[in-house]
């Protein structure tokens, strides 16, 4: 267990990239589940696209993304609590990475039909039943035609895959957290 513990906070530490704070989520978890999400999409054909990822926190995912696909990457969220924004730009300059960070929530910042791949990576379990809504509909409005949406979160939270809207083309479990690919006609 000690060597357990001490391999996740020596990862922490090595990446200088602190938790989410708001959504309870280790930064190995993070890294884990962008893996995985990324090799899912690859089984799409979805690289050198535009990204949008909801309520990125530390950018994590956004980062494997650029890394893993390619394509123009933006992270959106108001750093308002862990990790602060400065900190958030800090782990960006560090990985070279060229993901963009937009200060804002709902409604989103961006026109109509704006990206091919739009995820949420552990969020709507934090949010209440309004606000989910809020930004489905956002969701909608911003995904391009054929383009993909990505739910991953909780178990517990897989009921939101009937509030979508959206057709559910992917679906996997691991570890209590569920990843749904939703396709947009």
């Amino acid at each position: 267990m000690t060597e357990t513990l001490s391999s996740l906070f020596e990862s922490i530490k090595e990446n200088r990239i602190k938790p989410s704070e708001s959504k309870g989520v280790t930064v190995d978890e993070h890294y884990y589940y962008s893996k995985k999400i990324a090799s899912y999409l690859k089984d799409f054909n979805v690289s050198g696209i535009t990204f949008l990822e909801i309520r990125c926190g530390n950018c994590i995912l956004a980062m494997n993304s650029e890394t893993q696909l390619g394509g123009e990457v933006i992270g959106l969220d108001k750093w308002t609590e862990m990790p602060t924004d400065t900190e958030v730009k800090e782990y960006l300059v560090v990985s070279k990475s060229g993901v963009s960070m937009v200060e804002a929530l709902e409604p989103f910042p961006f026109r109509d039909s704006s990206f091919d791949v739009i995820y949420a990576l552990l969020v709507f379990y934090t949010m209440k039943r309004e606000q989910r809504e809020l930004v489905l509909s956002e969701v909608r409005r911003t995904l391009r035609s054929n383009g993909y949406f990505v739910l991953a979160d909780v178990y517990t939270m897989r009921k939101v895959r009937n509030e979508v809207g959206l057709k559910e083309v992917f679906y996997a479990q691991d570890q209590g957290v569920y990843v749904s690919i939703f396709r947009k006609p």
